[in-house]
């Protein structure tokens, strides 16, 4: 029947789940966006692809500088190209005229060199071919060489000297990340204590704290590997790839126990210790859906060079779809409900629900009006907060002894389910003789 179909697609997805998972991990080894690049260059492949494609940096418009270091000469050249003509260098067939197409050359005559970069009004993009004379020229005899090299990149820092290994589109992300590390510290260090009491006493409250507790966790520790990384990245080019991948994982994995927290609320989860959520095999679907499409994204990022737009349409679209199923059934378990205090309760919880649920897709939609290299630094940093404001006001509505308590100890054990208005006035008033 349908359960069993149900129960055949959650295997199946978790299992595809588990693919992705691995894939993922297997793709992290390779080269990421680190600015201090190794490789080795081959003659052969240079001229099977018609110039070899090395890498992209985003210089921020003042003076910038390419250096680089191989283990030997070679009559070959990096050729570099800009963002605006990189399209067609792609789409252009034929090998003389890609690389006629190129602002600037850097010929390898010397086993190590630097190159300036001109200044610009706006940062762009620059692309890195690899391309020896023949590649282009089937009648000029190939030899099979190959080149080891490390490149590295740099934009001026501060002080205006080119020492930073940041583009233009990570500019700030460090001390963005330092200070949300700073706020959840806060966060922690102002509600740890209470929080830690209501867990160890019970009540009502007991399931739903110990589940934001341990999001805001995840979340803290998510951000604090990500400072790591860029600190790390700051100084060496490449970071710390394992503290990059951890904080990935993380922070995925608090997105979903936290969507799994506020779907469980919005169809009556009991908030009393003495009822248990009834798992729900179309809940699980959702989870496992869910699951499997930031697996999917994770995995697209990976693979491909250029930001990845489609990316993230995808997952604004997935989260606009959870919030409609949030709304739908929130609706259904607050229909009719008339005690003033629980609507009241119900109205502030939704509005932090839908604060992180719409974070990512308001973001996004904001992010396409600013230029290509403040979107990826502007969606980062945006969901981010947007998302730590909401699990603090959902963190605050909570532990409100004057609204939640009161809410809790009106209902029949559940929220935001009915109650009979005789027998919860009857608790209310045995609350308040107590207090």
């Amino acid at each position: 029947g349908a359960g069993f179909v149900t129960e055949r697609f959650i295997r199946m997805v978790m299992l595809t789940s588990r693919w992705l998972l691995f894939v993922w991990l297997l793709l992290s080894c390779r080269e990421g966006v680190s600015k201090i690049i190794y490789g080795v260059l081959s003659s052969n492949s240079a001229y099977q692809d018609k110039g070899t494609y090395i890498a992209k940096f985003c210089y921020r418009g003042a003076s910038g500088r390419f250096w680089y270091k191989l283990n030997d000469t070679s009559d070959g050249a990096f050729y570099f190209f800009i963002d605006e003509h990189w399209p067609s260098v792609i789409a252009d067939g034929n090998c003389s005229s890609k690389l006629a197409k190129s602002r600037f050359r850097v010929g390898l005559e010397q086993r190590q060199g630097q190159q300036s970069i001109a200044e610009w009004a706006n940062p762009h993009y620059w692309y890195i071919l690899y391309a020896e004379p023949g590649s282009c020229d089937a009648h000029v005899p190939l030899n099979e060489n190959f080149l080891s090299y490390e490149l590295r990149f740099y934009n001026p820092d501060y002080q205006g000297n080119p020492t930073d290994h940041f583009g233009a589109e990570q500019r700030g992300l460090q001390t963005c990340f330092n200070l949300i590390v700073l706020l959840y510290m806060l966060i922690i260090i102002l509600w740890g204590q209470k929080v830690w009491q209501i867990i160890s006493k019970g009540g009502p409250m007991h399931a739903v704290l110990k589940m934001l507790s341990i999001t805001i966790l995840i979340e803290f520790v998510s951000a604090l590997l990500t400072a790591v990384y860029y600190w790390s990245y700051s100084s060496n080019g490449v970071g710390i790839r394992i503290a990059e991948r951890l904080s990935q994982l993380l922070g995925m994995s608090s997105q979903l126990h936290t969507y799994w927290m506020i779907l469980m609320m919005s169809c009556g989860w009991p908030l009393s210790s003495t009822r248990s959520f009834k798992w729900n095999n179309h809940l699980m679907v959702v989870m496992a859906t869910v699951v499997v499409v930031q697996l999917y994204v994770l995995l697209w990022e990976q693979m491909c060079d250029e930001p990845c737009r489609d990316g993230w349409w995808l997952l604004g679209l997935l989260w606009l779809l959870l919030t409609v199923l949030f709304y739908y059934n929130l609706r259904n378990s607050s229909d009719g409900e008339r005690s003033a205090l629980r609507l009241d309760f119900i109205h502030r919880f939704s509005v932090a629900c839908y604060l992180w649920l719409i974070a990512y897709p308001a973001n996004l939609l904001v992010a396409m009006v600013f230029p290509f290299y403040w979107r990826h630094a502007f969606m980062t940093v945006g969901v981010s907060i947007l998302q730590m404001v909401a699990m603090a006001m959902l963190g605050r509505l909570f532990l409100s002894r004057s609204l939640y308590w009161e809410v809790s100890s009106l209902s029949a054990s559940t929220l935001p389910l009915h109650g009979e208005r005789s027998f919860a006035s009857l608790k209310f008033r045995n609350y308040r003789s107590f207090q």
